[in-house]
């Protein structure tokens, strides 16, 4: 399968796994303003609604940040607290320093100052971390975070050994010579790049939370995709370029994804959960490449203007897709003759629907 986009990978696998219920849930529990207000209750939202036995039960109740706590990990204190398991100290603490500076960054540039606690965890810990929360479903090397009564908590794998950064030291093939120059500007080779491109994964995650504590409500699932992947970006061209060098190299790796049987937004946001891996790449490298260019035409002044039209307690939480399209057209022309060359794409895999 053609290689997707750095941004995705952690979405697709994760459908694989069967968490994007998830990861709607969570998504859909954001944009209802007062399940943001009443934060502690959106651990329990992640949970699913499946019965446990009352041993898993017991499990359940424990939040990520409890759950990684009871692991007794070395640590450090900061605006992106840091434990970390014992074999990777020096990346772990490189990892704290690209999450406390992406917090920064953000501070300064949207006010937003809310800290994340960094877990850069062995297979070992990962599958404790298991243990503990029946629901964490993601395997190792699967960038994501969760949600605790005492704030956001993002995991990160601690080595090399993980689904992601594996899947793309196996996809080689498919590099592009526009990809390797790209790599290359930033004095890496493929491998290397593979191995920077978990750092792109952390600040797209990080990046939902940033849309969230900014105040944007967004009215699509699609919408926040974008915002996370621009906010990424965004942080990345600033102060991290040699990371945002990796994301546009493999953004072109994945610019030859042939269409699935879901194209349109509305697909998009009707089928969420239930897209295959390979339809679901090909919408991820649409968002990111809008992404791309919305941000070398506005830079961070789209995220102000993109607040302005769905702020957080709106009265219209959701809206249809061609309601949000009008509205982010005032903003930023071409989101309409965008979301029309997507839902006119064929797919090689059959017919539309």
């Amino acid at each position: 399968m053609p290689i997707a986009v750095l941004m995705i990978i952690l979405d697709d696998i994760s459908r694989m796994f069967e968490v994007k219920k998830i990861q709607t849930n969570f998504r859909e529990e954001c944009m209802d303003t007062n399940k943001i207000v009443a934060r502690a209750l959106i651990a329990m939202a992640l949970l699913s609604p499946r019965s446990f036995g009352q041993e898993s039960a017991k499990k359940a109740d424990v939040s990520p940040m409890e759950a990684v706590l009871r692991l007794h990990l070395s640590n450090r204190e900061s605006l992106a607290s840091l434990y970390y398991s014992a074999c990777c100290r020096d990346r772990a603490v490189e990892l704290q320093e690209s999450v406390r500076d992406f917090i920064a960054f953000y501070k300064d540039k949207l006010g937003v100052a809310s800290p994340i606690t960094v877990a850069v965890l062995d297979e070992n810990d990962w599958d404790r971390i298991k243990q503990q929360m029946p629901d964490y479903r993601f395997p190792y090397g699967m960038p994501n975070f969760q949600v605790s009564p005492s704030g956001y908590v993002l995991f990160i794998p601690a080595d090399d050994k993980g689904v992601v950064t594996q899947h793309l030291l196996g996809d080689r093939q498919h590099a592009t010579e526009a990809s390797l120059k790209l790599f290359a500007s930033a004095h890496l080779t493929y491998d290397e790049a593979v191995r920077r491109a978990i750092l792109q994964l952390a600040y797209h995650e990080a990046g939902h939370t940033r849309v969230y504590e900014y105040g944007i409500q967004p009215p699509n699932l699609w919408l926040n995709e974008i915002l996370a992947n621009y906010l990424a970006f965004a942080y990345g061209k600033a102060r991290d370029p040699q990371t945002a060098a990796v994301t546009e190299g493999f953004v072109k790796m994945g610019i030859e994804i042939p269409a699935g049987a879901y194209t349109s937004l509305d697909d998009f946001d009707a089928h969420f959960g239930n897209i295959e891996p390979a339809n679901y790449d090909w919408y991820q490298m649409q968002f990111a490449t809008r992404a791309l260019e919305i941000y070398n035409e506005q830079g961070l002044g789209f995220v102000a203007k993109v607040r302005s039209v769905f702020p957080k307690g709106a009265s219209k939480s959701k809206m249809s897709v061609a309601e949000t399209l009008s509205q982010l057209e005032a903003i930023s022309p071409g989101f309409q003759a965008w979301a029309k060359t997507l839902g006119e794409s064929r797919s090689e895999f059959g017919p539309l629907h």
